[in-house]
């Protein structure tokens, strides 16, 4: 009798363990792909959008001239602003507070993503924050650790992939078992050790 010979029902759970194991391995592979794609594309491109809240009269404290990010003269109104981030290698969520005249001309959209770019790398100097100003939150997250704890369960499937003997295997040495007779591997001695 062949070691490899099993009843069907033994071989038909065989095949949907291995394939399992494949969809796994190429969800893993996919996971991984996707997000390492993100993280690259995160240092290549700087994608924002921005909400603003309703304007407010500015409290300044007294003898202090409040001036804009170009050096003009500071409005008496002030307006928070909300900015989700995409680029300079990280994912963030991030409020200020504008107050100048740049920020009520025409082009105030461009001035406000401007002062975010500006300064969201300091506001991140680590791998995440996440913290609650009066203006909003600021929390972010740097997109390469994203990207090597989603390629985690890829090192998972590759080592339980790894660790599988094929089916008509030697458990021991996975030799091809498969058209043999006896029930002894040839090439480690082992018995009866086939896998199903």
């Amino acid at each position: 009798m062949s070691v490899t010979e099993s009843n069907p029902r033994d071989a038909r759970a065989a095949r949907r363990r291995h394939r399992r194991r494949a969809i796994v391995l190429g969800a893993s592979v996919a996971l991984a792909a996707l997000a390492w794609a993100a993280c690259g594309a995160s240092y290549l491109v700087e994608w924002s959008t921005f909400t603003k809240g309703p304007e407010r009269p500015r409290t300044a404290p007294t003898g202090i001239v409040a001036t804009g990010p170009t050096g003009a003269a500071a409005l008496p109104v002030e307006r928070d602003e909300t900015h989700l981030m995409f680029g300079h290698g990280l994912l963030a969520l991030y409020s200020n507070t504008v107050y100048s005249g740049s920020f009520q001309l025409p082009y105030s959209d461009l001035n406000s993503r401007a002062l975010a770019w500006a300064t969201v790398d300091s506001m991140f100097p680590g791998l995440w924050r996440a913290d609650r100003y009066p203006c909003g939150p600021v929390m972010g997250v740097k997109t390469w650790p994203v990207a090597c704890i989603a390629t985690l369960p890829l090192v998972v499937a590759l080592a339980a992939h790894r660790r599988s003997v094929p089916p008509g295997h030697c458990r021991r040495c996975r030799y091809d078992l498969r058209g043999l007779d006896g029930n002894v591997c040839p090439e480690c001695g082992a018995t009866a050790n086939a896998a199903e």
